[in-house]
């Protein structure tokens, strides 16, 4: 799962965004890897290649006049991933 993520970010990329992040669904758990940075950066520190799973979802965030924090990168976006995923 984790290489078909990494190459939807990839083919996501576009100039303005500051922090991406993956996560995967495996026997119930959510497995979610995101920071700031660039995709290929990301995907190294938190090795997004060896993530395993039946579902996944990847999100470039874009970047904003705020700074960016590590705790705010994708609230909205796991608690959806969290209650579609349950009901599937």
């Amino acid at each position: 799962m984790g290489p078909i993520l990494i190459a939807a970010a990839e083919r996501l990329t576009y100039r303005g965004y500051d922090s991406v992040g993956a996560a995967t669904i495996n026997n119930g758990k959510i497995d979610l890897r995101k920071d700031t940075g660039k995709v290929d950066s990301v995907a190294a520190k938190y090795n997004i290649a060896e993530t395993r799973g039946q579902r996944g979802i990847t999100q470039l965030r874009l970047a904003n006049h705020h700074k960016t924090i590590h705790s705010r990168i994708w609230i909205q976006t796991v608690t959806w991933l969290a209650r579609t995923m349950a009901t599937l």
